[in-house]
């Protein structure tokens, strides 16, 4: 094999392999498009996907790393993930808050054959209810 090929097959490989792997640029440019998630064009992991790649990378402004932090947060809130959501709320903004536990808003059969029976009621949300309208003192 003459010199001019081997230089000619390294050149070809070189190529292929140049043309295989997008620049940075266009990773980011992707990264962007699934964050931003534009019509809801993609899915919401995806855009989760996008929005994560932009914050761990570390290369955005500060107003940029705050769009992909709620773009991120909308992504989790779409998906129900509200502990999620609403850490990243407070990454960006200082949106402190707290999540209590979920309970059943529905209640409990009153004959108590499905649900919760509270007798006396200790949960606060009922507790509150009650005292506001007037079924309970203060």
């Amino acid at each position: 094999m003459s010199i001019r090929s081997l230089v000619a097959a390294i050149a070809g490989v070189a190529a292929l392999l140049l043309l295989a792997t997008p620049p940075a640029g266009a990773q980011t440019s992707r990264n962007w498009t699934w964050c931003t998630n534009k019509g809801h064009a993609n899915s919401t992991d995806q855009q989760i996907q996008g929005c994560s790649a932009i914050i761990n990378a570390g290369k955005e402004s500060r107003k940029n790393l705050a769009i992909a932090y709620n773009n991120r947060a909308n992504g989790y809130a779409d998906k129900k993930q509200y502990q999620q959501a609403l850490a990243d709320y407070d990454r960006y903004v200082g949106f402190r808050s707290t999540v209590l536990r979920y309970f059943n808003a529905a209640g409990a059969d009153p004959e108590g054959r499905i649900g919760e029976w509270h007798e006396p009621e200790t949960h606060a949300i009922p507790l509150a209810i009650q005292v506001a309208l007037g079924r309970r003192p203060e």
